[in-house]
């Protein structure tokens, strides 16, 4: 983000794979986020941990309407943002076990939706730089088809394109 913002780039796309934290999400439904649980480490070298990791409206509308106008299956909400792809998964090998457990917990009961390792750095660090941001992630890991994803990510990008013109 600060290569490329240097460089004249405003507008940052967290565009990937992610994690289920409802158990209504099925393999293949999209996560637009429009804020991130900064529960990693980069995102705090820019802000303390009480600013909020939060995506530019225009974006997470723009992709929001990409995904209606195809018609796709998609969630708008808040997604996790961590470190350790390992201490979610084998959370159990961990000496912090019961701290990644209970934390984990606390995520779904709020109600996040996703879990991934970028958004909340990429939204934090793109607000401080005075750029805008937005994230959206495919549920599925790393065998599901991208397509619905790369394209609705495209369409939004499209968007803001055309509204930046008025």
């Amino acid at each position: 983000v600060e290569e490329l913002a240097k460089i004249g780039a405003d507008t940052f796309l967290r565009v990937g794979t992610s994690g289920k934290m409802q158990e209504f999400m099925e393999p293949g439904d999209l996560v637009i986020a429009w804020a991130a649980i900064r529960d990693e480490y980069t995102s705090q070298q820019y802000e303390p941990l009480a600013f909020p990791a939060v995506a530019d409206p225009e974006v997470t509308l723009a992709l929001r309407q990409a995904a209606r106008t195809a018609s796709l299956r998609h969630h708008v909400g808040i997604c996790q943002s961590k470190d350790s792809f390992y201490g979610q998964h084998e959370p159990q090998r961990m000496p912090v076990a019961h701290q990644l457990q209970d934390r984990w917990s606390a995520w779904v009961q709020g109600g996040a939706l996703a879990s991934e390792m970028e958004a909340s750095t990429i939204f934090v660090v793109s607000r401080v730089l005075g750029c805008r941001a937005g994230g959206i992630m495919i549920y599925g890991g790393t065998h599901a088809d991208l397509s619905n994803l790369l394209e609705t990510a495209v369409a939004g990008v499209k968007l803001l394109i055309e509204r930046d013109k008025e």
